[in-house]
């Protein structure tokens, strides 16, 4: 916090201290001499993490970050260093996006964030699944905003029309009822037609058939009614229906996304260097620069990044990341050690191989991605019973036009369709699943 101080009032930044009074945690500062990361000179490492159209933009994770004022001085860096093009700090998530002039430059700057006594750790698959998941729910929300002010003065004009309209405002009030339910039937049911196009061309049913089939038959009801001068109208009831849905769909995928994935993600973030000997020269590389065969050393107290050979020393290591049992068990010259364990007391050289599904924490942080698959999958398993209900809802209705008129048949249809939608089973197997995962990371397991 001493350095942060001077770094402030050096930059002309005072001010800082009087918005901001209480005291941060102290953070371990970092000594002048800081090599763990001459792999930011690389161009290899460039050509993999680099982003953006002209390949200028780069994520870290930035760890220590301990109060306020550390964040503060993130969200603020360009005023601090001018090397920098432009910077972006997202709090919530402790991840850094710098946008530099010149490639070469990016290792001071990195190296200037190290020495305030923050650990720097380039990202890239992560990130990018963020920012596919935040654009896709900005989407979402805008889409659920739409629906639920298009609804609303759906039902204003619906209340008028129960409570008696005169015969003057009523014709008015349904046409305009009518004009405001187009954007809900085109743009606010978008996702569910998608889904199920989707499911079609993959041979697979979808939850999402009974919703667009009361959908269709209810606006195709309405629409009618409305040319016939008939009474008949659904837009208010249908509005209503898929803004719910919308809205539980939504807040399902924000509260998976925040059961699973939130503490084992964190937990692995640092681990993506590795120390390589090489001619007898220990040297900082990035994971992704590590090929089969090199010898790294992990020291005591260190998570091994990659599998491998064990290759001078006996040691003890903890495995519990890896397979779930905390006490530790010793590893002789030879044996295979798996990425994830942890070293516990000497100081050993791994010979890196390659052969194993698992090789680095890479792979870890790759299959704890996040998906919006994943949801999917957890609804696969409601889909199964939603085409046994599908079917005997197309024999029931089947029996309705053979016993019934016509437009006495296609109302009982339609509600039918309504009534029997499996989204119980669409919502509630994913929250059963989440319940039960937050549950078991209570327990700690």
């Amino acid at each position: 916090c001493k350095l942060i101080f001077f770094c402030i009032q050096d930059s002309g930044l005072h001010n800082f201290y009087d918005i901001m009074k209480s005291q941060g945690e102290k953070i371990v500062t970092a000594s002048e001499e800081i090599t763990e990361y001459e792999y930011l000179k690389e161009i290899d490492f460039h050509e993999k993490f680099s982003s953006g159209d002209s390949k200028n933009c780069y994520f870290f994770y930035i760890q220590g970050i301990e109060c306020l004022a550390c964040s503060w001085i993130f969200s603020n860096l360009t005023s601090i260093n001018k090397d920098l093009k432009n910077s972006n700090f997202r709090s919530e998530s402790n991840v850094l996006e710098l946008t530099v002039d010149d490639h070469k430059s990016l290792y001071d700057i990195v190296k200037f964030v190290a020495k305030l006594g923050y650990k720097v750790v380039p990202i890239k698959n992560i990130e990018e699944a963020n920012l596919h998941y935040q654009n896709e729910k900005k989407s979402d929300l805008i889409r659920i905003g739409i629906t639920g002010s298009l609804w609303m003065n759906i039902m204003i004009f619906s209340v008028s029309l129960y409570s008696g309209a005169s015969d003057y405002f009523t014709l008015y009030f349904k046409y305009i009822q009518a004009l405001l339910f187009l954007p809900i039937m085109t743009f606010s049911s978008y996702p569910f037609y998608k889904n199920l196009i989707t499911g079609l061309k993959n041979k697979k049913t979808s939850i999402d058939f009974p919703i667009v089939l009361s959908i269709i038959l209810g606006s195709i009801l309405s629409y009618l009614s409305l040319y016939k001068g008939g009474e008949k109208f659904y837009f208010d009831s249908i509005s209503m229906f898929i803004f719910l849905i919308l809205g539980s769909r939504y807040a399902l995928s924000y509260l998976y996304r925040k059961e699973a994935t939130s503490s084992p993600i964190k937990a692995i973030y640092g681990q993506q260097q590795a120390l390589l000997i090489d001619n007898e020269k220990i040297k900082f590389i990035h994971l992704s620069q590590v090929k089969s065969g090199d010898k790294i050393l992990v020291k005591s107290g260190c998570i091994v990044p990659i599998s491998g050979d064990l290759l001078n020393i006996s040691s003890h290591f903890n495995e519990s990341l890896v397979t779930g049992e905390s006490t530790p068990v010793i590893r002789n010259v030879g044996e295979n050690i798996r990425s994830g364990a942890k070293n516990l007391t000497n100081d050993v050289i791994i010979k890196t191989n390659f052969k194993s599904n698992t090789n680095s924490f890479h792979d870890y942080l790759s299959a704890l991605n996040f998906s919006t698959a994943s949801l999917e999958k957890h609804a696969s398993f409601g889909s199964a019973y939603s085409l046994v209900l599908l079917f005997l809802l197309l024999f029931i209705s089947l029996l309705f036009l053979i016993l019934n008129p016509i437009n006495v048949a296609y109302e009982k249809i339609l509600s039918l369709m309504i009534i029997c939608c499996p989204c119980a089973l669409g919502i509630g197997m994913p929250l059963a699943t989440i319940l039960k995962i937050k549950r078991l990371s209570k327990k700690g397991i």
